[in-house]
């Protein structure tokens, strides 16, 4: 039914747009921030305007030492025993599950490198901290809910600050009438005393409908990671309100009330602004409010209080307006190739240090008429979103695509925002963009006679893992592809055997740690593999992995 509402929506959204012209917002003079702050810039870096493709050769220098390798946590088949295990194959029994907790779906998290938040339910939802040691029970308050509708498949690490973490899961489904996504209940917990309070019962999250399934789209934290900011129902309710919670104490305020359903309201990836588009008004978390006449125009947030004004119809090549509108900074305009709708891909979407403008454009078989520049590849797929990198002296470029090959679940970018995982202007390839430097980290032919099947791309401190399948005429095979941000390297590994399903760590000396696939013959295994010698070394046997692999 989710992906019903999301198509629906994109519906709605086109019809929407036309007949509706371009304008120029007037905003009010700003309150003075009182709870934000300032961002820290990324560094700038040069671009070549007329480049027509990223370099493909990596030119990076290595990046400082990463943190030490995990540990990771399994249930032992059988025994039901939590085991802590290291990239070495050392094996630690650290506590046991009831039978009736293994009987239904768990979720883990990991938080460093040797510790990791479990969840686990039978009638009652449970939470443990594990540690390479021992697995310490947390206690949750009375009214925390769990019921038929609840579920830890939908189930996020939504914030986090030190040891206050904020943790999410699904109670409620959607709602049809009125476009409302599923909802569900946030626990603040902290991790010093063990302990948990419920401070919102129907906080929205869909992680089940293409292009609104990143958590990303739902919870924005602030640059210093001490505020979280999230919409709130229930459906049923005639208010929707935008929350704010502070987590050095889990205290929430309410900062605006609207009557909408959030697939309405865009916010920037900090939460600091928000425009709620069927309000009409453009506001941030400190006070400051203006209306915005949104059947004329559209506003996009972006980072540090600044956003995009459009005018969603607009064809073929249209004029992006970056305004702040609470603040004094001028005015930036950039032309865009391609047609504008009220769609909006937040984290895709961003305005970079040296005030270049990465967008993100609604694919093809969504616009009323398609641009002139798909002439100039004829390997455009329709379906797919393109990606533009545009600079204020009027220049613009095609970076890439994101879509059905790269992104079934969640945004193929970074959590910081500067990699991308995309595929080539040509189709040919794919490859990591770096935006702060605009240009490939590394990259993966494609060929146009096979199907491609993405599973995931995992992005980590020490380097990004992508996996994916190819299927011709009935013949399948996987591979992994890995960038080590160490070594500046990568590699790509077919795994012939196809036993491994996700890769879920990348070493400092690039070997991969992966799990097996698990079935009725055979339990799913531990392994790591080294790119140099190409073997695949054992950790563990018959475990179940804790945390999800999809």
């Amino acid at each position: 039914m989710r992906r019903i509402i999301a198509a629906l929506l994109l519906l709605i959204f086109i019809t929407a747009c036309a007949g509706l012209n371009q304008a120029t917002p007037v905003f009010s003079e700003p309150v003075e921030n009182t709870s934000e702050e300032s961002a820290t810039p990324i560094p700038s870096a040069g671009i070549e305007a007329t480049a027509p493709t990223p370099e493909s050769k990596p030119t990076l220098t290595a990046t400082p030492v990463p943190p030490p390798a995990h540990w990771y946590w399994a249930v032992e088949n059988q025994t039901n025993k939590i085991i802590a295990i290291d990239p070495n194959g050392e094996k630690r029994e650290i506590g046991t599950l009831s039978a009736s907790e293994v009987e239904h779906f768990y979720q883990g998290f990991t938080l460093d490198s040797e510790r990791a938040l479990f969840f686990t339910a039978d009638d009652q939802l449970h939470a443990y901290l594990l540690t390479i040691n021992s697995m310490q029970s947390i206690e949750l308050p009375a009214d925390t809910f769990w019921g038929p509708d609840a579920t830890l498949t939908r189930s996020i690490i939504s914030g986090r600050l030190n040891d206050h973490i904020l943790f999410s899961y699904s109670t409620q489904e959607g709602v049809m009438d009125g476009f409302y996504p599923e909802s569900g209940a946030v626990l603040f917990i902290d991790l010093e005393s063990r302990t948990a309070k419920v401070i919102d019962d129907a906080a929205y999250l869909d992680i089940s409908s293409y292009g609104f399934s990143d958590p990303r789209y739902w919870f924005h934290a602030s640059q210093d990671q001490r505020y979280v900011r999230y919409m709130n129902g229930p459906a049923d309710r005639a208010e929707q309100d935008l929350h704010e919670v502070d987590l050095l104490n889990g205290e929430v305020r309410t900062v605006y009330t609207t009557n909408r359903s959030p697939y309405y309201a865009y916010a920037s990836p900090q939460g600091d602004l928000w425009y709620m588009g069927r309000s009409s008004v453009v506001l941030d978390v400190n006070g400051n409010q203006t209306d915005f006449n949104g059947e004329s125009q559209t506003f996009f947030p972006l980072a540090d209080g600044k956003g995009i004004v459009a005018s969603p119809d607009c064809t073929g090549t249209c004029e992006l307006k970056v305004v702040t509108p609470f603040g004094s900074a001028p005015d930036l305009t950039f032309s865009l190739p391609w047609s504008i709708i009220d769609i909006y891909y937040p984290d895709m979407t961003q305005l970079m240090p040296d005030q270049d403008l990465i967008f993100a454009g609604a694919p093809a078989n969504s616009l009323s008429d398609t641009p002139s520049i798909v002439d100039q590849y004829p390997n455009w797929d329709f379906i797919d979103n393109p990606v533009f990198r545009l600079s204020p002296n009027g220049q613009s470029r095609l970076i890439g695509f994101y879509g059905s090959d790269t992104s079934d679940y969640g945004f193929p970018i970074s959590p910081d925002g500067r990699y991308y995982f995309l595929t080539s202007p040509q189709s040919d390839s794919f490859f990591i963009y770096d935006a702060v430097e605009d240009h490939s980290l590394t990259e993966m032919p494609r060929s146009a006679d096979l199907n491609y099947y993405f599973d995931t791309v995992r992005f980590s401190p020490t380097g990004i893992m992508i996996s994916w399948r190819t299927r011709m005429e009935g013949i399948e095979k996987q591979f992994f592809h890995a960038y080590s941000h160490v070594s500046g390297t990568s590699f790509t590994w077919e795994d012939e055997s196809r036993e491994v399903y996700a890769c879920v760590d990348q070493l400092e000396d690039a070997s991969l740690i992966c799990w097996t696939y698990a079935d009725l013959d055979k339990p799913s295994s531990l392994l790591r593999y080294d790119p140099d010698t190409k073997e695949m070394i054992p950790l563990m046997e018959n475990v179940i992995s804790i945390m999800s692999l999809d």
